[in-house]
């Protein structure tokens, strides 16, 4: 994405510029041919996972407009973008927002999502501070969230990276209809004290220990988030995924100290 861009998103919308930077500007040319052809088989992969008795939890997934074009522009140009341009970012993010809501709007009632993947990471707390936060990032969050709720649907706030600063804003979110996803950095006791009695907490098991420790640690672990962040208003989880080299056998204790065997 340039600097040019933002007009264009601003005549025609944000859709047509990441279309081309996705058929014109990447380095993969068969990257849409790839993409097209997961989403073609999405509905039957979904379709396999209820018939083995397993309800997806987020068949439907988005990103925070903030997030979308640190990933679009870089991180670092975009940042430099909000400084040198405040207006003429906020006007391409409310585009791209009513592009967003417009989407849930009309493909919650279609797929019927337990839940909506929420994804956030570089607007995360400990990239910005709290004005570049409130300008930027909170009210689309927010509107996100409630428009998903208003669908019918939960929010799964697959939050990477460090949010702790922030966690009071969340309290202004419907209560009960959100999920918040750690990944380890945002320290999940502090989310219970901050958001426990407010919305729903998932993780923390984390990626290096899957990967690195051995069953009974994994065991231990999962067993004293169950006994200290829940047992109710939280879901045990690996932190962010589960990562490719993760042992078998962790995952099974994972699974085991779940089912409370």
């Amino acid at each position: 994405m340039t600097v040019e861009d933002y007009d264009t998103i601003l005549d025609k919308g944000f859709t047509p510029v990441a279309m081309d930077i996705v058929n014109n500007r990447l380095r993969d040319k068969d990257i849409m041919k790839k993409f097209l052809a997961f989403l073609d088989y999405a509905p039957k992969a979904a379709q396999e996972w209820v018939d083995h008795g397993i309800v997806p939890f987020c068949p439907l997934v988005i990103p925070l407009p903030f997030d979308e074009f640190t990933g679009a522009r870089t991180m670092a140009k975009f940042y430099k973008d909000i400084f040198k341009m405040p207006d003429k970012v906020e006007a391409a993010l409310k585009i791209r927002l009513a592009e967003d809501l417009e989407m849930l709007r009309n493909t919650i009632p279609v797929v019927k999502p337990v839940t909506v993947f929420v994804g956030g990471t570089r607007s995360a707390s400990e990239f910005i501070s709290p004005k570049i936060f409130e300008r930027f990032v909170w009210p689309y969050l927010k509107e996100m969230v409630e428009t998903i709720v208003e669908m019918g649907s939960y929010a799964d706030l697959h939050f990477d990276a460090n949010w702790e600063r922030d966690l009071e804003y969340f309290r202004a979110l419907p209560k009960g209809k959100c999920i918040f996803a750690s990944d380890s950095a945002t320290n999940i006791y502090k989310l219970k004290e901050k958001l426990g009695d407010h919305m729903c907490l998932k993780g923390d098991v984390p990626a290096s220990l899957l990967t690195l420790g051995t069953p009974d640690e994994v065991y231990k672990h999962c067993t004293k988030l169950i006994s200290e962040i829940g047992p109710t208003g939280y879901i045990l989880s690996q932190s962010c995924s589960i990562p490719p080299n993760a042992k078998p056998e962790n995952i099974s204790a994972l699974m085991a100290a779940a089912q409370g065997k």
